[in-house]
């Protein structure tokens, strides 16, 4: 990795986690009554007579652990499931990259829900999928986006649970297999409008994900990007 990309991946990094311990974007959100909350608590399991750790007193290591591997590509290969949801923002004046291919005409994004990576050699990998020349675009945050970042790989199309948090996010639920029936990019685009909807009431306005690279998902590209 260059210096530059280092020095931006600190730099994010550090973003994020200052968003994580007060983000000044997220409005206030109404709390249900404990009744009403689903519970993600660990129970035991009759079958074996084992019973879970309490939690919140053995994983302190889990917990540093996940905020010393925000935006670092080694720790999310190896803990690749991912757990963490964190606000935070791009900094204005970013740079950001996005790849069309040549052949297909597409233009650069001016409107809508597009994808965008952190380095231009990723752009390549996202958008790339047909053969042929690939011609690559250069963004230009404008102002201080306003993202969430799930760790892990995040962005990778598979069944050992690299998108669990995003589905717990949007529905409630984890499937059992992935069930994009081949459908992949299609699948992809769905996920990211649904994730634009939770973002239109809690105030994100793209996400930062990984699978070789980091990659934002943008939203809206008549905001803040140019």
């Amino acid at each position: 990795m260059c210096a530059f990309q280092v020095l931006f991946a600190k730099r994010l990094q550090l973003t994020l986690l200052t968003g994580l311990v007060a983000s000044p974007w997220l409005a206030p959100l109404e709390v249900a009554a404990e009744s009403e909350q689903l519970s993600f608590l660990p129970t035991p399991n009759p079958a074996t007579g084992s019973s879970p750790s309490v939690p919140g007193t053995d994983h302190p290591n889990l917990i540093f652990a996940s905020f010393a591997g925000l935006l670092q590509q080694w720790p999310n290969t190896y803990a690749y499931s991912g757990h963490s949801i964190i606000p935070g923002v791009v900094p204005r004046g970013t740079l950001l990259y996005h790849g069309t291919n040549h052949q297909s005409q597409t233009p650069p994004p001016s409107e809508g829900l597009e994808w965008l990576a952190f380095n231009p050699e990723y752009s390549y990998v996202i958008h790339a999928h047909r053969l042929g020349q690939v011609d690559l675009y250069t963004y230009t945050a404008t102002r201080a986006l306003r993202v969430i970042y799930f760790d892990g790989q995040s962005s990778s199309l598979g069944t050992p649970g690299f998108m669990d948090s995003q589905s717990v996010l949007i529905n409630g639920t984890i499937s059992e297999r992935f069930g994009d029936d081949g459908r992949y990019i299609q699948a992809e685009y769905d996920r990211a409008h649904e994730l634009c909807k939770i973002g239109e009431q809690w105030g994100f306005e793209g996400v930062v994900r990984r699978n070789t690279g980091f990659e934002l998902m943008w939203c809206d590209f008549t905001k803040g990007v140019e």
